[in-house]
């Protein structure tokens, strides 16, 4: 069976906007422009103009953004159900999205914990799954 490529791929990225998730969009795209493979991304975060302006650079004849703002501690969901709407399925998830009040620990709050958990803990558990149900039935 063939390999598939970069142009085989319909890329979501949670937080997609800043840091990490921010670079390895950036690395993707640059691959794909080399390599001059079609790529979709589908980049989540929480901060639309952040997305925009990613997606404004990024956007070419090889490189194809969908943008998805939200919180996924609000909607794990949302950016699942968005990157099907626009590309009709998913082939990979590159999950960098998650949260953490940097404190002193005697200063965090029941608030700050249940923050960080519903990001990182539930959401994440929430949008794996989903992707993995979506990936699974696209399986020849």
């Amino acid at each position: 069976m063939k390999e598939k490529t970069t142009q085989d791929r319909v890329v979501l990225i949670t937080g997609a906007g800043k840091g990490i998730g921010r670079a390895v969009v950036e690395a993707l795209a640059r691959r794909a422009e080399v390599a001059g493979s079609p790529l979709a991304l589908c980049l989540s975060a929480r901060t639309r103009s952040d997305l925009e302006t990613l997606k404004t650079r990024l956007d070419s004849s090889t490189v194809r953004c969908e943008v998805v703002a939200g919180d996924l501690a609000d909607a794990p969901t949302q950016p699942v159900e968005a990157c099907l709407a626009r590309f009709g399925r998913i082939d990979a998830l590159i999950h960098c999205a998650g949260v953490g009040r940097f404190k002193d620990f005697l200063d965090q709050t029941a608030l700050d914990l249940e923050f960080t958990l519903k990001t990182n803990v539930t959401a994440t558990f929430l949008l794996l799954q989903r992707v993995y149900a979506v990936m699974r039935a696209q399986a020849p």
